[in-house]
């Protein structure tokens, strides 16, 4: 190799050209989930591709309070959107609380003391519609994806809010089965599948149970249900 194309190859790097391919497939998703619930009650989301498969994640909100966030602890070593409940190498929150699959953030509307920032709930932006929304902000390998689609499912675990001790994320509620109708924006449906039917690369929005109102948005600024 010649000193001139070593280092043309030094300023390719030096550029985004060999930040930005490992990375090409993966892109921003958010999925909400909207589930009134109560203190002590957590709502994961488990899916994957339609075969079964897992997604590749990478999730964006790291809580700045760190482990005194459960999804801050659950999130870690959360590499993957699929159907079991923990994976090897989750973490716990305080090492006995163990995850139900792909933590989310309870979010609302209204601005106040906690935010998704801070503690990995409450207050954030994107939410425009209201509390009780359960919301996954990852980045997701849209490559691994059935041309850009997803299927997932929500799955609730409730527990008193100190009770580490008999905490089981396997035990807890799966939501039922849905028949998503056509949904705001894009659609997607695979024969006989009674999940909901997400895009990679767009906000998602769900009702828990429900197949509809649902919103597939491509770009993260259209209004939702607001």
């Amino acid at each position: 190799m010649t000193m001139l194309m070593f280092c043309f190859l030094i300023f390719l790097c030096e550029t985004a050209f060999c930040q930005l391919a490992p990375s090409a497939g993966f892109q921003r998703t958010v999925v909400f989930i909207k589930r009134q619930s109560y203190p002590s009650q957590y709502v994961f989301l488990r899916g994957g591709r339609n075969d079964g498969s897992p997604i590749p994640i990478r999730h964006r909100v790291k809580p700045t309070i760190g482990s005194d966030s459960r999804y801050y602890d659950w999130s870690q070593g959360d590499n993957n959107l699929d159907w079991d409940a923990q994976e090897n190498g989750q973490w716990n929150f305080k090492s006995f609380q163990k995850p139900g699959g792909t933590p989310l953030m309870w979010t609302t509307n209204v601005q106040g003391t906690v935010n998704v920032t801070k503690d990995g709930a409450g207050y954030t932006p994107i939410n425009t519609m209201g509390p009780h929304y359960w919301m996954m902000d990852v980045d997701m390998d849209c490559n691994k994806t059935d041309d850009g689609w997803f299927q997932l499912k929500a799955f609730v675990v409730h527990g008193e809010k100190n009770d580490y001790i008999s905490w089981n994320g396997n035990n807890g509620e799966w939501e039922r089965g849905v028949e998503q109708t056509t949904c705001w924006g894009d659609h997607k449906k695979f024969s006989g599948v009674n999940n909901h039917v997400a895009k990679c690369g767009a906000i998602n929005v769900f009702t828990y149970g429900e197949g509809t109102p649902c919103v597939v948005s491509k770009s993260f600024g259209d209004p939702l249900l607001g």
